[in-house]
Parts: C-alpha cells; sequence; structure tokens
C-alpha cells in the first residue's frame, strides 16, 4: 500500500497496515473528521468510557478527530484499512 491514497485538499485517504499485536500510539486529529474503513482482518478501536469496538471489512465508524484513540489488532492476522481524514 502506498503512503496517500489520495489527497484532494480537503480529505485525505491514508491506509493503515497493523501486523497481529501491534498498536497506533494514541493520537487526535483536530479540525477533523476520521472515518475508518477496514478493508481485511479485525482490529479494536477504544470509543471512550471504557468501551471498545471492533472494525470488521463492510461497516464503516465515523469518528469526531479531537477524540483521542489508539487502533490496535490483537488478532492473529493482519489488519488493513483506510482512514479518510476529512475536514470538519
Amino acid at each position: 500500500m502506498t503512503d496517500v491514497t489520495c489527497n484532494d485538499g480537503r480529505t485525505n485517504v491514508t491506509p493503515l497496515c497493523l501486523s497481529p499485536g501491534l498498536t497506533v500510539p494514541p493520537h487526535s486529529h483536530p479540525g477533523l473528521e476520521t472515518t475508518p474503513q477496514p478493508l481485511k482482518g479485525k482490529d479494536m478501536l477504544p470509543v471512550g468510557g471504557g468501551k471498545e469496538v471492533t472494525l470488521v471489512p463492510g461497516e464503516v465508524l465515523f469518528i469526531d478527530g479531537a477524540n483521542f484513540f489508539n487502533p490496535r489488532n490483537p488478532f492473529h492476522e493482519d489488519f488493513e484499512m483506510l482512514d479518510s481524514l476529512k475536514e470538519r
């Protein structure tokens, strides 16, 4: 996968690949809305209040970029997704 799939000046679509056991450090995207679009495998994503959702292909989640989040792959298969960052 390439570093940036699409960037039209307002929306940036970036691939994210996580091998089993990897976690993205907590981060935020202030001023943006992020939309993870899983393509392969499964991933866990904290959504606040101590809860997590499982991201799987075919599901789309909308996240306020001001919130901190950190996808993690506790599963035994690779995880791949496209992450769309759009200006609010």
